[in-house]
């Protein structure tokens, strides 16, 4: 059985180490469009038109962020696929060895871990209605401004200090699925007191409250 559970916690490594880079590109992508939406609020500001090809530019890397979050989201769904086929194959070998498992609880837990941060919405009218609330949340608990607005993903700029929060909402589309998907994602700055903050009760209360608020 350690088997089994060893070849099924390398595949999630790998699903882990493919988000970590799905997060990263999000990153670098946050702060190349802050830095366009300031050079273009700049123009603005001197009374200089900006460029329908800027302009394009900047909604293409919105487009960019909302599909990497779309693609973690898979990953995630990929990563609860196969902790469900390892769980049969983990059932039938106690089965066959007559073994009672210990660690059933366990195995429940570190499944469902990331369903912390999705809220299913059924259909267009049910996520409208949980979607008009997503603002003010995002406002209530993030520490930096709102950097995208729009009615399928709201997201604040990047953690600059250890006690920033920067939170991302998406609401993403899935093929097999009626409705949509609420995607929540909390990022602290890479620093050993943002991955404290990140770590912590009030990240923790944070996703809480987005469940509660959306999850109704």
């Amino acid at each position: 059985m350690d088997d089994i559970q060893l070849t099924r916690d390398g595949k999630i490594a790998t699903i882990d180490s493919m988000i970590a880079v799905d997060r990263g590109n999000i990153k670098r992508t946050k702060q190349r469009l802050e830095e366009m939406q300031d050079n273009a609020a700049e123009l603005e500001k001197r009374g200089e038109a900006v460029s329908k090809r800027y302009l394009a530019n900047i909604a293409q890397l919105r487009n960019e962020i909302r599909a990497t979050y779309a693609a973690i989201l898979r990953r995630e769904r990929g990563k609860d696929e196969i902790f469900a086929r390892y769980a049969r194959d983990i059932e039938r070998f106690k089965k066959i060895a007559q073994v009672r498992s210990q660690n059933a609880s366990v195995e429940k837990t570190a499944r469902n871990i990331w369903l912390d941060n999705i809220v299913r919405c059924t259909d267009k009218k049910d996520c409208d209605r949980r979607w008009q609330g997503m603002e003010k949340f995002v406002r209530q608990h993030a520490t930096t401004p709102i950097q995208i607005l729009g009615d399928r993903i709201i997201a604040t700029k990047t953690p600059k200090r250890g006690v920033d929060v920067s939170i991302t909402v998406s609401r993403i589309r899935e093929k097999s699925l009626p409705g949509a998907t609420l995607f929540l994602d909390i990022q602290c700055k890479n620093t050993l007191s943002g991955q404290e903050l990140c770590a912590s009760q009030k990240i923790a209360d944070i996703k809480q409250d987005f469940r509660t608020r959306f999850g109704k």
